[in-house]
């Protein structure tokens, strides 16, 4: 008995080996479809907080997630454009602002294993040994007392505690109605649109990398109800101190070593979430393209559901009886859903 725990322990220690090792492998190739637009990295000083995030033709979001950012305490901005068609970023800016690196790659978004290999490429060249937020373009980090504390402070606490990453619950924001009624813009911060949450409708299970898998939110409410295993996973760890030898395995949901995948190593640990804005009157459109690209986690089956909501419906409310609005950091920490350990 003893023996065959030892073996399968060892066989589960080779298995993560092989899958870090061609992880990091995969992200050699990601240079041969990068080119660089502005290249302000020489800039990044050597304590600078930095943030990584793909886009693709979302140029609308992209003023008030620079914005938030920059308030929370970003030094440097470095934007992976997947081929935009709506324009993208704008170059001149990111020159004139020195805080923004901006590069453009054409590879397949599914053969870059929805973007983990570019993500990998990213930090392992230019994050090493940085506190680093690794986000889509539609995330917002928030952290425990974030109103009168600053990133800097969260990430001095982090160093302190010896903590080196956070673990983050993912909350779907939904408009009290209808989420066509909505348009995120260009000039307004998509939370005094979309305020409102789940607060109670989440599930966990195990991983295999000491990880945990959250379900829950509108998305499994509304698409998922029949299969609640299908549903979207919300856990991510957006925020860690980037080493050499650290690698996603799976976009930002499990990252290698696998002791940075538990929300509470102890209980201590600081904990945060991020406000997901994908409901707006763009969604069913979105839902159309995706599922027919097919480019996102099994070829798109997320996506196919949406789509196929609309196809008998033009109106899509994710309230509920429980819908909660979003006031503040305080909002998630009475509610469990983050936790400040002995950051309180």
């Amino acid at each position: 008995m003893l023996q065959s725990l030892f073996l399968n322990s060892l066989r589960k220690t080779w298995e993560r080996a092989q899958r870090r090792h061609s992880s990091i492998k995969r992200t050699r190739s990601v240079w041969r479809h990068t080119k660089t637009i502005v290249d302000n990295t020489s800039h990044i000083g050597a304590s600078d907080i930095l943030l990584v995030a793909m886009f693709r033709d979302e140029k609308f979001r992209l003023g008030p997630f620079i914005d938030y950012y920059r308030r929370l305490g970003i030094d440097h901005f470095i934007f992976i454009d997947n081929d935009s068609t709506d324009g993208g970023l704008d170059p001149s800016l990111c020159e004139a602002a020195k805080d923004i690196s901006l590069f453009r790659v054409t590879q397949s978004f599914g053969a870059a294993r929805q973007g983990t290999d570019w993500l990998n490429a990213f930090l392992q060249r230019y994050c090493c040994d940085h506190w680093v937020i690794s986000v889509d373009v539609d995330e917002f980090f928030v952290f425990p007392h974030m109103e009168s504390r600053t990133l800097r402070d969260l990430v001095s606490h982090l160093t302190d505690a010896e903590q080196a990453a956070v673990w983050s619950l993912m909350l779907d924001m939904y408009p009290d109605g209808p989420i066509e009624d909505i348009t995120f813009n260009k000039d307004t911060q998509p939370v005094l649109q979309a305020d409102h949450f789940d607060p109670n409708t989440y599930f966990m299970v195990a991983g295999g990398y000491q990880d945990v898998w959250v379900r829950g939110g509108p998305r499994l409410r509304r698409f998922f109800k029949e299969h609640p295993e299908k549903a979207p996973a919300l856990n991510k760890v957006p925020l860690i101190k980037w080493k050499k030898n650290f690698s996603y395995l799976i976009n930002q949901h499990v990252v290698s070593p696998v002791r940075l995948n538990s929300p509470h190593c102890w209980h201590s640990h600081v904990t945060g979430a991020l406000l997901h804005f994908k409901f707006d009157s763009r969604f069913s459109a979105k839902a159309k393209e995706e599922s027919g690209r097919g480019e996102h986690y099994q070829g798109g089956e997320e996506y196919k559901r949406y789509s196929d909501y609309y196809k008998s419906s033009t109106k899509l409310d994710l309230m509920y009886a429980s819908s909660t609005r979003f006031e503040s950091s305080k909002t998630l920490l009475d509610l469990g859903l983050i936790n400040d350990g002995l950051w309180s």
